[in-house]
């Protein structure tokens, strides 16, 4: 979410489409520009790269300090949209439905009670 070039309409277009497709799990990043790469190539050419970005904010955990802060959205809007993106996911009527049909057992349940905690965990931070 948040790719050199793209505006908040074409990260929510994203959003909606994986919605559509409504598998049972979905995972959203912002990006994350590594050294040597074409992404960074393409990041320092748009602007937006961190000059204070240590070795540590290149994880695809956290995602509260960016490498790269999209010129379009900022800083502010790319995190909030990182946790929109999760939070309208998972609250998906359609989402919900098929993982609730995927479930087989006791431990699928489980599971999927554990990975919510995760999830409302990030909706919190």
């Amino acid at each position: 979410l948040g790719l050199p070039g793209e505006d908040e309409k074409m990260v929510k277009n994203t959003i909606n489409f994986a919605k559509e497709l409504a598998a049972e799990t979905s995972l959203f990043y912002l990006p994350i520009p590594y050294p040597g790469t074409e992404l960074m190539r393409e990041c320092l050419e748009m602007g937006g790269i961190r000059k204070d970005a240590a070795w540590e904010d290149y994880s695809a955990v956290d995602f509260s300090r960016p490498i790269y802060i999209n010129p379009a959205l900022g800083i502010k809007k790319m995190v909030a949209l990182h946790k929109y993106a999760h939070r309208s996911y998972y609250t998906s009527v359609k989402v919900i439905f098929n993982i609730v049909k995927s479930m087989r057992s006791i431990d699928d349940f489980k599971r999927y009670a554990k990975a919510l905690q995760a999830i409302i965990g990030l909706w919190l931070d």
